[in-house]
């Protein structure tokens, strides 16, 4: 269902390792993007794509209904709900759906799909002793 990913650890992930992963697993019908809703990581993702010869969408997943869109923000950040996009989406590819059905019916899935983040505790700095 997911063939690869490319993990940041602070940041967003690199664009040669988005370029690197989507050729390693291209199996000829094109590669989909799942993407959450971050400035870097769509930024990386599409400069990533851009190097590639290959067909290619991108579902840019926003599901974090704690954020609203408005023109002080980027819009709802991708959270939770990508995960429920990836297997949703894999699924329909594992049946051999086209890239554009998955693409579709993956802004469809992304579209009622909504969830909100809650925290216990206050967040901590990398090597840091102390919480912010």
């Amino acid at each position: 269902m997911l063939d690869a990913a490319c993990p940041g650890k602070y940041l967003a992930p690199n664009t040669r390792s988005n370029e690197a992963a989507a050729n390693h697993v291209h199996s000829g019908k094109g590669i989909l993007f799942i993407v959450k809703n971050y400035s870097g990581d769509i930024m990386n993702f599409e400069m990533g794509a851009d190097l590639l010869d290959l067909e290619h969408q991108t579902i840019v997943v926003n599901d974090d209904v704690a954020v609203e869109d408005s023109t002080f923000t980027t819009g709802r950040r991708g959270v939770a709900g990508t995960m429920i996009v990836e297997k949703i989406v894999g699924s329909l590819a594992e049946t051999g759906a086209s890239i554009e059905d998955c693409k579709n019916f993956g802004d469809h899935v992304n579209k009622m799909t909504g969830s909100m983040g809650v925290a216990f505790t206050s967040c901590t700095v990398p090597a840091a002793e102390t919480y912010i």
